[in-house]
């Protein structure tokens, strides 16, 4: 029954952007943190996005950088440095007019969009600082993308809506210098209860827009593997006085 219950709340998420428009897409991220777009990939683009991550986890360049994964693969990728005439599926999927405009007016109009691109691959055995419930010290904004079906078993996102607010007041108040990645414990002392945590089970060809001061993490992957793309723009490279945009990097 509560697996139900938290399925029928997941569904209040899903949005269709060509029905209800970006603003609809907008505010759902402004109030609850997360707004998901099922099926937002088509089957040729997905077919062609799979193949490119494949060839981008096993490339070392300037612009693509692998990161340490006992198991599982991973690479960052420094998007202005990324060559479409090599994977023009990504670099295209990362730099859409829409997403110009979401950061514009979500983030600032100066913010730089998706300067970094992650492309991982989570298996039966991967860990990472990510499966324990937290908000990211370096708050940013994520185009989150599905390569594959994802779902409890394979490393489902989850998340607790609305609690980016909490997160906000933090980083505005005289506490806000206590939010570094030294301190990264503050960023996982939490106030929430363990059934507020919604799994994020959805098909490939999904992408999700976060806020990561919402409460999430990396669901543990029992059987198969979850592979996934996501676009981080970053409030710290703004320059605006607001201390939303304060440094987080030292």
């Amino acid at each position: 029954m509560e697996m139900a219950t938290k399925q029928d709340e997941l569904k209040k998420y899903f949005l269709d952007p060509e029905k209800s428009g970006i603003k609809a897409v907008f505010d759902t991220v402004k109030e609850n943190g997360l707004a998901v777009l099922p099926s937002f990939i088509p089957a040729m683009e997905l077919e062609q996005l799979n193949n490119e991550f494949e060839e981008l986890v096993k490339t070392r360049n300037r612009a693509i950088k692998p990161f340490a994964l006992e198991k599982g693969e991973g690479v960052g990728i420094l998007r202005k440095k990324l060559k479409s005439k090599d994977f023009p599926a990504t670099a295209d999927f990362f730099n859409r007019p829409f997403m110009h405009v979401f950061i514009e007016h979500y983030v600032h109009p100066t913010a730089k969009l998706n300067s970094k691109i992650y492309v991982v691959r989570d298996v039966v055995g991967t860990t990472t600082y990510a499966n324990d419930l937290h908000f990211d010290v370096q708050k940013c904004l994520k185009f989150f993308i599905y390569l594959n079906d994802v779902s409890a078993n394979n490393g489902a996102f989850e998340f607790v809506p609305g609690t980016h607010k909490w997160v906000e007041d933090i980083r505005r108040s005289d506490k806000a210098s206590e939010i570094t990645f030294e301190n990264r414990e503050l960023s996982r002392q939490l106030p929430y209860k363990e059934e507020d945590v919604i799994s994020l089970e959805a098909p490939a060809g999904t992408m999700f827009i976060f806020d990561t001061d919402m409460f999430h993490r990396t669901g543990t992957t029992s059987m198969g593997e979850r592979k996934i793309m996501r676009g981080h723009t970053y409030f710290d490279e703004v320059k605006d006085p607001d201390p939303i945009f304060a440094k987080t990097i030292r």
